[in-house]
């Protein structure tokens, strides 16, 4: 089996990828393992190399160094070959897939716990022709998303602080927007302020909308956050970080969607998955039919912290 280490040169600011090359050689000599290291230059080609090597057919298990974006753009390039299996060693700003993973999600930094570590099928959220592993989300918190870069340059905001000011900035803005939402063939017209679809459980930083989403278990959850004012926003906020469903129930409605679509006109919907975010005039989100082979240290659960805080008759 070969190993091959994705590594982003500009995640987390470059500081954490350079200890990478030297862990992975150690590696390779202390198992005899197959190991190459690849610096990637964009995020086509990290998703192009990724493929190319997957496509000659030798057993093959990527590790992406970085954070979320790395992640994402070796899973396009690695779903579909049943050869390849896919891990994360977090050197990123934003690492909050391997939160899933609770206290084991330390153990990812180092590959001396995952090189023989243990192979799941996980679901994949399939989105206008791309695949995600935690969160769709459309809305505000997609501009967010979409945004927070701009803040995460300045000294001391970095990760959720960042997010945190992006969030602020645009809940001054005009907050919802004229969608038509159409969940499995029913069709509501309206404002909608957010429209989360969620394999995992953590975007943005460590915010966790939906605490029961399991990334196994062949559903998606999705939270549709109907049309607020800038006061009401601000309020709920930090609730709906936390995962509070219950204490914004009169503002949300549940779905566990076959098929979700969002449509608009004007202006367009911000498509934010795994905090990738690009522009279109609509979005339709499904489970994907491909699984992602993923290796994680032994024992490690991807549903780690669920908690169960809402029964079936919750959902529409």
């Amino acid at each position: 089996m070969d190993h091959i280490f994705i590594i982003n040169p500009s995640a987390g600011k470059g500081k954490q990828a350079e200890t990478i090359a030297p862990m992975a050689q150690a590696l390779a000599q202390r198992h005899g393992l197959s190991v190459a290291c690849h610096r990637t230059t964009s995020a086509q080609h990290t998703t192009e190399l990724v493929r190319q090597i997957a496509s000659l057919g030798r057993p093959v298990r990527f590790y992406a160094c970085g954070g979320d974006g790395t992640l994402h753009y070796v899973v396009q390039g690695a779903v579909g070959f049943e050869n390849a299996e896919v891990t994360c060693i977090p050197a990123g700003t934003g690492n909050d897939f391997l939160r899933n993973f609770g206290a084991d999600s330390a153990k990812f930094a180092d590959p001396e716990n995952l090189w023989d570590g243990d192979s799941m099928e996980l679901d994949l959220i399939e989105c206008n022709g791309r695949y995600g592993l935690s969160i769709a989300c459309f809305g505000v918190d997609a501009r967010i998303g979409r945004d927070v870069h701009q803040f995460s340059k300045y000294p001391f905001m970095s990760g959720i602080g960042g997010y945190v000011m992006s969030a602020l900035y645009h809940g001054v803005r005009p907050i919802g927007r004229q969608w038509q939402l159409v969940v499995d063939g029913v069709i509501t017209q309206g404002a909608f302020a957010v429209v989360s679809v969620c394999n995992g459980r953590y975007y943005g930083g460590g915010f966790n909308p939906m605490p029961m989403a399991q990334l196994d278990d062949g559903k998606l959850n999705a939270i549709v956050v109907e049309g607020i004012g800038t006061y009401r926003f601000l309020r709920l906020f930090p609730k709906y970080k936390e995962g509070r469903l219950e204490d914004i129930a009169d503002y949300v409605t549940l779905y566990q969607p076959r098929v979700l679509e969002l449509r608009s006109q004007q202006p367009n919907v911000t498509v934010c998955l795994d905090g990738e975010s690009v522009e279109s005039t609509m979005a339709v989100v499904r489970l994907a039919k491909e699984k992602l082979r993923f290796f994680a240290p032994k024992g490690a659960n991807p549903n780690a912290t669920v908690a169960v805080t809402q029964d079936a008759k919750a959902y529409s």
